[in-house]
């Protein structure tokens, strides 16, 4: 039995299960036997297992959400009557669905992906939606219009935010600027905002990027080094031209490797995404010869992303004879691993979307 409360986090104990959950009673995860159950701040909870040496993810329907929630809470409750700091921590589910359906006033609707390691960051919107949008593989976009928000929007969105979060908003480990590709803004605009978000929380920065729409020069790099941002996150997803082209993915992989490799001039870190499940295809040979040359290092991570089907995709992945099988998926994604692993001491880790919710 153990309940430790740490910089707003508070990490739990108790009958072989491990809880943990924010000073404001959310609950981020729940370890129960051989399962996890990971709760977003979205209010979706992803059941996450091991199975014969495969990880399995599923959402759970509200019904087994809110057993977990009950069994969760009932589990704090027991731990109150030794330490009593958690008696203020003792809520329901009801409780977490207004939690949920507030912050999604906040960002005016749902969020929909982060990178695996910005799970547990501040999301803040400063555009809506992918300037790009266009790629055949994704739809997390396709109804949503490019847009910058204005200034007084940005201030009011953190404004709230400090509000939802109050002193939790300390267990946020930075900020993550949504959403697709939200450093594409105007230069002068963008610096603004981060300036203004700087000053709010001094907190280092995360955002997406990609190496095609993005005309940044030295002078960008050295002041988005300057305002704290610490990784930019681009979606390559291989080093072969003839998927790219599958893929509509209007990038050049010379110009892609002086982008890559610009960033990391300027002491910015990167997180490079590549996708796994293209059989028939040169597709890790390409990809890790793209990736040799990339200057990559300590604070790197590398994010390898099985192709995620649906109905638009799905014609095209038949119309090119593309084996995305789960063999195929899987040994990819192995082959990818070992081979950046023979070239660079730096993670390359799944990246499934499914599971990548904010």
């Amino acid at each position: 039995m153990l309940a430790l409360l740490n910089n707003e986090l508070i990490k739990m104990e108790y009958n072989n299960k491990i809880m943990l959950m924010d000073s404001k009673s959310d609950i981020i995860y729940y370890t129960d036997k051989n399962k996890t159950y990971r709760r977003t701040l979205m209010n979706d909870i992803i059941e996450i297992k091991i199975h014969n040496n495969i990880r399995k993810i599923r959402y759970l329907n509200e019904n087994e959400k809110i057993n977990i929630v009950n069994d969760f809470y009932n589990n704090v409750r027991k731990l109150s009557e030794k330490y009593d700091f958690l008696n203020e921590n003792i809520k329901n589910y009801d409780y977490l669905y207004k939690r949920s359906t507030d912050l999604i006033k906040i960002y005016n609707e749902k969020i929909p992906i982060v990178p695996p390691d910005q799970y547990f960051s501040l999301y803040i919107r400063i555009s809506y939606g992918c300037p790009w949008n266009k790629c055949t593989f994704c739809n997390l976009y396709k109804k949503e219009n490019y847009n910058i928000i204005n200034f007084s929007s940005l201030k009011e969105q953190v404004n709230n935010l400090k509000l939802y979060f109050g002193d939790s908003i300390k267990s946020r480990k930075g900020i993550f600027l949504g959403d697709a590709n939200a450093i594409n803004i105007k230069n002068d605009i963008l610096i603004k905002y981060i300036k203004y978000i700087n000053d709010n929380f001094n907190l280092p920065l995360y955002a997406f990027s990609d190496a095609f729409t993005t005309p940044f020069n030295d002078n960008d790099f050295d002041l988005l080094k300057k305002y704290n941002m610490k990784r930019i996150y681009i979606g390559v997803e291989s080093g072969s031209k003839e998927i790219l082209k599958i893929l509509n993915k209007k990038m050049d992989l010379g110009i892609a490797i002086k982008f890559i490799n610009n960033i990391k001039k300027h002491n910015i870190n990167v997180g490079l995404i590549f996708m796994s499940g293209f059989g028939n295809y040169n597709h890790v040979n390409d990809t890790i010869n793209f990736i040799k040359n990339i200057n990559l290092g300590r604070g790197d991570i590398v994010y390898i992303s099985p192709i995620k089907e649906y109905s638009g995709f799905n014609k095209i992945i038949m119309e090119n004879n593309i084996d995305n099988s789960i063999e195929i998926k899987n040994n990819q994604f192995m082959e990818l691993r070992e081979g950046i692993s023979e070239l660079y001491n730096i993670p390359a880790v799944l990246y499934d979307v499914n599971e990548s919710l904010y």
